[in-house]
């Protein structure tokens, strides 16, 4: 279960060495698909136009402030540079050393003119920092009425120094009146670097585009991983009716889908749209389908997941689209299709996809909104989590807009920094990239991470790269990791600064590092409260102050004492402890103590961050609480320990609305006026980050819009909300769970009183708690149901529906009679007032329909709205409600692990729905009991292979329970509902809810191994809510763990993988009276043996429903069994006489749904 799963998106950057590259190059050579060609040695090298409203490559060199504007002689676009109040503001491009050969000679050309006639001439050129500040031209004598070519010829040093090599608009003169630049170029020999100097890009708008009508394959092919490869290829049926599409079949891993080569296709820093049709294999489990880029500059190769696609189908076709912009720097790349990958189930889905309709385009030019930057409305710094293609062109200029500091998504783990053989790199390229988009544009750096369990290299913890043999907790063993783990942590800091600069210098821009991540423990029981992990089971705890000590010495020691940091700079780079679910009480408290521990034992321990991967579900006051709790403590040092605000992404949940995204906003707002006043109120706010820039680039994009921008690169209400900027009015949402019965249909006999309606709360209608709602959906209408609180009848009495796109309406009167097209409605009076049931008209509702709704009931003269009066809410359909009834129990099992007869009583659901992994994954028949205030659940796994090897509980092979006491459908989780997780050895873990220690003081549990797979028996204490009648939230999933990672999860009532977040859509439970059941013996007599005259008993025992009586019997002479008189006890006391010798006896019980007779025993006389 995700509650404590930890994923970022699959983005990662390996150095590829020469099996990868073969894998890579087999995946495109192999497929008989010609590579692109490339261009002449001499050539452009480079030209920039500004006609597609992007200035990149070329960025913000000093004060200016750069806009892509219309040209002012109607020819397209130029770029206008203004605010300039020294020589060298404009711009500036400082990827030249990777774009032309040293001590070559290159032509640099470019248009300029005055952008305001009425500001003082000045002239502008093009400089070079090579170590003498090279002039390429002189300046050009600029007007407002013409352009001016400025050109000039440059060769760049073989050897720069210190020097960076970029080349920028510099003015030689002492006025700097704002220009218009436009149609720069470089010409002359190219180079091979990484920036796709090398290609001639194709001209038009459509770079890729299939429909494989005409059985060709257009460039897709298989793409390849060290499993093999999927079976590509054009079959019949393709989307819209059209003759052809591509399949991929034979699937043995998510990553195995289609893949283009788009080496050439592609021009680095440019925005493409990628649109197609996707499919699933008919009557295969769906899964989200993932666009995903493999771009290579030199022996580096990173993986970037550029769009998540949700709601995929297996009967229909699903459109997708999604923008992305291409890395700056790119030798080679292969743009690809797959499922959703994640590193606890790496084989993942492998169902049949199908594809149609794949282009790639240039879309319409994207701008950057005149808006307040988020960074002036915040007292402490605000950043985000970006990768190469959010520091490139247009989201560049966004990321600079809007933020003052920036933390790598991925170019910083662990397994960033080494290649195939274990090597550490001598170039890291997307971390180099993002060091210097910082550095230019004065951005802070947060360094992350050092240490994590995961995205690490698996030979960390083996002898070595080439020695598979795992570590041991040996003392030499703990020699090897803690030698590497210095080692590592040195490396790092030495290629940071001797790129950058000392840390603390003006030219280095890193502030901080997470040093350490997730470490603490999800699991209350796990030896000291830290994660069973490598680095655990190896070096214990003590890996963790190692890890410490060793970045403040190699990040803030000075040259002298052993380190990289500036002779001048003091603590230069803060270094925190970073973690998810602060926010909850247990897991908080452990965090707490590790930190508390460190700054105890002199580690210098700076700063905590709370990664905060929220929902709309998660208390508001939960994230006040994490911040509050570690207010006033104070580092070794003595200062305040900082908090920070890590990965912060918050999901509207699916289908994405108007009104989540408006719910989004104010939930944003609510976070950041918190931090404010906790900054305003004395805490140590560090900085606040967003684990991303827009939302398709996230990797909980298939959760919802999670971020503050969208694609196009617009401000969403989330923008607003952390702005603290005005938002519109909230517009209400409801989830509406699909009709499975007849008898709640307007068309019923007794709908108003059909029982589906008292399985869920009513929605409040108005503020007066005098009337509420329900709606079920079919494929063509709502089915309302209102109940109204009114003793006294008035003509005006009457129920007011809106829905659909807004424009149907009805009205219902509480006598009957109803207006509205189609509309069918039954009124009955209750005993405190009346209730409706009406069916609303509106053809073709799916499970992904989002339909608008309102309600106003009018009593009297109170009239009384659902939404906000004059706008309507919005509605999401989802599957039919989950409902199983639970017997109360005759007597309490005895939690032991064992199926105690009494479990015959019990009803039981089957975990079925496949919320992610391998549909031939562990799942479970949960049977449910009741009995005086507790619910009682064993679950009978059948899962052959057990595995509990992973450091996390979510992935061991476990059972977990949800409670909602009350059935409330909060939603967010209250302190009455609980998340309970216990595994197949009994260890028990808890999620959301109530607080761990109260939801571990209200569970008891007991598991055993069975031959088909394990038993895990609970008993939950409901805190008095039981009764027969009464109704309860409840939920089951079972995990399925295979060496170390979850590989399946299947559940019994919510279907999308979110009963962790959300109690919205768990299954509801009606608690029953007594099972009627069939006598079942419990206890069987057995054989005695008794001296002459002695008197014997037998004693036999049962459970039924009612309760059995018992009579015993005796065998006859003739051989039939007869009543015994007066022997209806469970005992039957018998005198030994010589006339019983022999004798055999037995007990029969009965109640009103059958008998049961104990086995046949004999008393034997002894000498």
């Amino acid at each position: 279960m995700r509650m404590i799963k930890r994923r970022r998106g699959v983005a990662g950057t390996v150095a590829v060495g020469g099996a990868a590259l073969a894998v890579l190059a087999a995946s495109i050579v192999g497929s008989g698909v010609a590579a692109p060609a490339h261009a002449a040695d001499t050539t452009t090298v480079l030209s920039t136009n500004f006609d597609d409203g992007s200035y990149a490559p070329w960025t913000q060199n000093g004060n200016a402030t750069l806009a892509v504007v219309d040209s002012p002689d109607g020819t397209g676009k130029s770029l206008k540079v203004s605010g300039r109040t020294h020589a060298y503001d404009g711009i500036q491009l400082t990827t030249l050393p990777t774009l032309v050969t040293p001590g070559v000679a290159y032509t640099y050309t470019f248009e300029a003119r005055l952008a305001d006639a009425s500001q003082p001439a000045g002239g502008v050129h093009f400089t070079v920092d090579d170590g003498t500040y090279s002039w390429i031209s002189g300046d050009g004598a600029l007007t407002a009425d013409s352009w001016t070519t400025i050109t000039g010829s440059y060769t760049l040093p073989t050897s720069l120094g210190t020097a960076s090599g970029k080349v920028y608009l510099d003015t030689g003169g002492s006025t700097y009146p704002d220009v218009l630049i436009d149609d720069i170029t470089i010409t002359g020999q190219t180079t091979s670097g990484g920036s796709g100097s090398t290609c001639t890009y194709p001209s038009g708008d459509t770079v890729v585009g299939s429909n494989f009508d005409s059985r060709d394959q257009g460039g897709w092919i298989a793409r390849a991983d060290g499993k093999g490869s999927a079976t590509v290829g054009i079959v019949a049926g393709g989307a819209n009716g059209s003759a052809g599409a591509l399949e991929a079949s034979a699937r043995q891993d998510q990553g195995q889908g289609v893949a283009h080569d788009v080496t050439c296709l592609l021009k680095p820093g440019q925005t493409y749209e990628f649109t197609g049709e996707v499919k699933f294999g008919a009557g295969q489990p769906t899964d989200n389908v993932w666009l995903s880029l493999a771009n290579t500059v030199g022996t580096s190769t990173t993986y970037s997941t550029l769009g998540q696609f949700t709601d995929m189908s297996d009967t229909g076709w699903v459109s997708v689209d999604q923008k992305f912009t291409m890395p700056a720097q790119s030798d080679s790349a292969l743009l690809y299709l797959e499922t959703t990958y994640s590193s606890s189930d790496p084989i993942g889905n492998t169902s049949d996809l199908y594809f149609d309709d794949l282009s790639v385009t240039v879309p319409s030019a994207l701008s950057v909104q005149d808006i307040t930057p988020i960074k002036d409305t915040l007292p402490f710094p605000v950043g985000a989590a970006v990768s190469d293609p959010e520091i490139t062109g247009v989201p560049g200029q966004l990321l600079v807009k809007h933020f003052d500091q920036v933390t790598p998504e991925n170019s910083m783990k662990p397994e960033s920094w080494y290649d195939a053989n274990g090597n550490f790199v001598t170039t890291n390229a997307d971390a180099d990239a993002l060091m210097t988009f910082a550095q230019q544009n004065k951005l802070r750096v947060y360094g992350h991470n050092l240490v994590w369990y995961q995205q690490t290299p698996a030979w960390f913890f083996d002898v070595s790269p080439t020695d598979s043999t795992p570590l041991t907790s040996s003392s030499a063993d703990q020699a090897i990791l803690r030698a590497r783990l210095d080692t590592h942590i040195k490396d790092v800091a030495q290629y940071l600064s001797a790129k950058f600069g000392a840390f603390g210098s003006s030219t280095n821009p890193l502030v901080s590092f997470d040093v350490v991540n997730e470490a603490v423990s999800d699991n209350a029981d796990d030896q000291d409260d830290l994660r069973q992990s490598r680095w655990y089971q190896v070096l214990g705890s003590e890996y963790i102050a190692d890890a410490f000590n060793d970045a403040n010495k190699y990040f803030n020691q000075p040259a002298a004492q052993g380190g990289f940091a500036a002779d001048s700079a003091a603590h230069p780079i803060a270094l925190f402890y970073n973690d998810y679910n602060t926010e909850q009480a247990g897991k908080r408290a452990r965090v707490m103590e590790l930190v508390k521990n460190l700054i105890a034992a002199g580690v210098a321990v700076d700063g905590i961050g709370h990664q905060f991967h929220v929902t709309l579900s998660t208390p508001l006051s939960s994230l006040k609480d994490a911040i509050d709790a570690f207010n006033g403590i104070q580092t070794a040092d003595g200062h305040a320990l900082y908090q920070a605000v890590t990965e912060l992404d918050v999901p509207t949940g699916t289908p994405v609305t108007t009104a989540n995204e408006i719910d989004q906003g104010y939930y944003d707002k609510g976070i950041f006026d918190m931090l404010r006043s906790e900054a305003t109120s004395g805490a140590s706010i560090f900085s606040a980050t967003v684990w991303g820039l827009t939302d398709g680039q996230s990797w909980r994009a298939s959760s919802g819009a999670p971020l503050l921008f969208d694609d196009d690169l617009q401000a969403k209400p989330a923008y607003y909300g952390v702005t603290d900027q005005a938002l519109p009015a909230k517009q209400l949402t409801d989830i509406v769970f699909q009709q499975s019965a007849d008898d709640v249909d307007a068309t019923g006999t007794d709908p108003t009183g059909a029982l589906e309606w008292q399985r869920l709360p009513l929605v409040p209608i108005g503020q007066n708690g005098d009337a509420g709602f329900q709606l079920r959906w079919t494929s063509d209408h709502l089915t309302a149901y209102v109940s109204v609180t009114d003793s006294s009848s008035d003509a005006t009495d009457q129920a007011s529906f809106a829905w659909g796109d807004g424009t149907q309406t009805a009205t219902v009167n509480r006598d009957g009679t109803v207006t509205g097209t189609g509309v069918v409605a039954k009124v009955a009076s209750t005993s405190s007032g009346w209730s409706a049931v009406v069916n609303l008209p509106d053809a073709g509702l799916t499970a992904s329909s989002t339909p608008k709704f309102d309600v106003t009931v009018t009593n009297g003269s109170a009239v009384e709205d659902w939404n906000t009066p004059g706008s309507l809410g919005t509605l999401q359909l989802v599957e039919p409600l989950s409902f199983t009834t639970i017997p109360e129990a005759s007597v309490a099992p005895v939690i032991d692990g064992t199926k105690d007869p009494v479990w015959a009583e019990a009803s039981s659901v089957t975990t079925s729905k496949l919320l992610s992994g391998s549909a031939d994954g562990a799942r479970a028949t949960v049977y449910q009991l009741w009995k005086d205030g507790y619910l009682y659940v064993l679950a009978d796994v059948t899962d052959p292979t057990i595995d509990v090897s992973s450091p996390n509980a979510y992935e061991q092979d476990s059972v977990e329970i949800f409670t909602d006491l009350g059935n409330a459908k909060n939603g967010s989780y209250r302190a009455d509902d609980a998340q309970m997780r216990i595994s197949v050895d009994n260890a028990v873990s808890f999620g959301a809810g109530d607080a761990e220690s109260a939801q571990q003081a209200r569970l008891t549990s007991a598991t055993s191994r069975t031959s088909t797979g394990y038993i895990v028996e609970a008993r939950i204490d409901m805190k008095d809510s039981t009764g027969v009648g009464t109704f309860e939230g409840v939920d089951y999933e079972v995990n399925d763990g295979t060496n170390g990672a979850r590989t399946a999860n299947f559940g019994w009532a919510e279907q999308t993988g979110s009963a962790y977040q959300t109690t919205s859509r768990w299954g509801v439970a009606e608690l029953g009276g007594p099972a009627k059941l069939a006598p079942v013996v419990t206890l069987q007599p057995t054989d005695v043996a008794a001296t002459k005259n002695a008197t014997v008993a037998f004693s036999a025992a049962a459970l039924g429903s009612p309760d059995p009586t018992v009579t015993w019997q005796r065998l006859t002479n003739g051989g039939k069994w007869v009543t015994i008189d007066g022997a209806t006890s469970t005992t039957l006391n018998v005198k030994a006489t010589p006339g019983w010798n022999g004798a055999k006896f037995r007990a029969v019980f009965t109640n009103s749904q059958g008998s049961a007779t104990t086995q046949e025993v004999t008393l034997s006389l002894t000498k």
